[in-house]
């Protein structure tokens, strides 16, 4: 999400036959289709747990996964109007699915940021963290498969927005490397502050996620 964003190598041309295209347009949308369905597992479970166990960064972490509901399901819809050449409507779509996530980050960041005020005068603290260990392997594990697989249909198509996609896919294991590191810290120590800095860090690039799509969504209408 940091730095430049991935380009097509240079020379680097595919020609695709019109038929070729379609098909690969719906390996991408079933591609979001299982992005939604894997965030939208992700997001009820994490949620569900960190409000039995008081685990704010696992909460956080769960919210960001929900609101990548939103940008899967702009992707499979602008995957099924670029199918059928429809590209008006799918920039249109995707533009307002990628301002409502950014949005959205935005709102979780300022969330995490209430909650570490609120969390260092309530004394509050996670009953236990072991939870976000296991979910943060998963979920990494999984993402770094979208991330490969996205950027391969990408250079396929040499379509810069799903490469751009890809890249900002990488967000998503940071924040698991985040939840992670925390997590592990916390069950070891369990000190107050370890979870403090964990918010702290989900804060960071989920700010950092919420001003990628915001730039996605102007670069829609340029």
């Amino acid at each position: 999400m940091r730095g430049s964003l991935p380009s097509q190598p240079a020379g680097h041309t595919l020609e695709l036959s019109q038929k070729e295209e379609k098909a690969l347009y719906r390996k991408v949308f079933r591609l979001s289709m299982i992005t939604f369905l894997y965030k939208l597992t992700e997001g009820i479970v994490s949620v569900y747990i960190a409000g039995d166990t008081n685990h704010l960064v696992l909460f956080g972490f769960g919210i960001h996964s929900g609101i990548g509901i939103l940008t899967a399901l702009g992707i499979g819809y602008m995957a099924l109007c670029q199918e059928k050449g429809l590209h008006q409507q799918a920039n249109y779509f995707l533009y307002c699915m990628l301002r409502t996530a950014g949005i959205g980050f935005y709102f979780v960041s300022a969330r995490l940021l209430t909650s570490i005020i609120w969390y260092n005068s309530s004394n509050q603290k996670p009953e236990t963290t072991i939870p976000g260990i296991y979910i943060s392997i998963v979920s990494a594990a999984i993402v770094f498969f979208l991330y490969r697989y996205k950027a391969s249909l990408g250079y396929r198509l040499s379509s810069q927005f799903l490469l751009n996609d890809a890249y900002a896919t990488r967000g998503s294991i940071q924040m698991s490397g985040v939840l992670l590191f925390s997590s592990i810290l916390y069950a070891f120590y369990t000190h107050d502050f370890i979870d403090v800095i964990g918010r702290a860090g989900l804060t960071f690039f989920t700010i950092m996620e919420g001003n990628n799509y915001m730039r996605q969504s102007r670069e829609l209408v340029q």
